[in-house]
């Protein structure tokens, strides 16, 4: 009886967690070699699908998306964000 109390506890806590937001924003430069621009915009989009349905966006955690909207567009190149992290 008492394991099950702390579950529910524990369940409680994380219900009533609020909400986390976050913004994730990415610039690509991509040499398409004959490939059109609808097909890479499509790749692209596909991998934002893919993160979410496959956890990838909370991984190993408990945490799970609650919603989430993503939009890519084709640029000029010239309004990219500072590097932080390059892999």
């Amino acid at each position: 009886m008492e394991g099950q109390q702390d579950i529910a506890r524990t369940q409680r806590y994380h219900l009533s967690m609020k909400p986390l937001y976050f913004r994730l924003t990415l610039d690509v430069t991509i040499n398409p070699q004959g490939v059109d621009a609808d097909t890479l915009s499509h790749r692209l989009k596909q991998i934002v699908k893919d993160a979410v349905a496959r956890g990838t966006v909370t991984g190993e955690t408990p945490a799970t998306v609650l919603r989430y909207s993503y939009a890519v567009q084709q640029t000029n190149g010239s309004h990219t964000i500072p590097p932080l992290d390059r892999q």
